[in-house]
């Protein structure tokens, strides 16, 4: 039996997750024999199936994880996002996964975790200045508030950075930032509940 699957709901997040997996002893869990994947149908597949997607897995990984979006689950409307969370286990739970799976919903969305670290964000977009220079351009532009920590629209303040640089979005970027960001640095919810899952179900090794 393999360690765990991973339910990603595109290309961005499946990269970014399988780079973050890669970083076990930085993370605080055991090397893993994983399998990343994703949903043709993005955030509301995995929000409406992701407990049929992972049934046939049930016998062949240990664990599995579904993760999306908060926007673009189809509930986020309706739910906070904790609640999103609890009714996706719960299908899991009644699918064969009892006990050994978990559900990660990134509000708003995937790309809060992008301005998790971001001295490794401007690293990666070669931005002059630095962090503090990406600050103060995202607060000229009132993308970012005068604390200059939390975006309120991550994806919107990505995409304005990334045309300012002629860069294309690309899920390299989502790829290279889980292999270099600082993981203590991002704060999210939900990047602290996928690190927690992850150090319960696969605690490093004593040696």
């Amino acid at each position: 039996m393999r360690d765990l699957i991973v339910l990603c709901a595109d290309q961005d997040a499946r990269l970014g997750v399988q780079a973050l997996l890669t970083r076990h002893s930085q993370l605080g869990f055991r090397k893993l024999d994983f399998l990343a994947v994703k949903h043709n149908n993005r955030d509301n597949g995995v929000f409406r199936d992701a407990h049929n997607f992972l049934r046939p897995e049930c016998k062949a990984f240990s664990h599995g994880l579904a993760i999306c979006d908060f926007e673009g689950c189809g509930r986020e409307r309706r739910l906070p996002r904790e609640e999103i969370e609890r009714l996706i286990e719960q299908r899991l739970e009644a699918n064969g996964w009892e006990g050994r799976a978990a559900a990660i919903v990134i509000a708003p969305e995937l790309e809060a975790w992008v301005w998790g670290d971001w001295r490794a964000l401007a690293d990666e977009l070669k931005w002059a200045g630095g962090a503090e220079a990406l600050r103060a351009w995202l607060a000229e532009r009132g993308l970012i508030g005068a604390e200059r920590s939390k975006l309120d629209r991550p994806k919107e303040s990505l995409d304005r950075v990334l045309r300012q640089i002629n860069r294309s979005a690309s899920s390299s970027l989502f790829a290279a930032l889980g292999r270099t960001a600082d993981s203590t640095s991002c704060a999210d919810p939900a990047f602290r509940k996928l690190l927690s899952q992850l150090q319960l179900w696969f605690p490093l090794e004593v040696t």
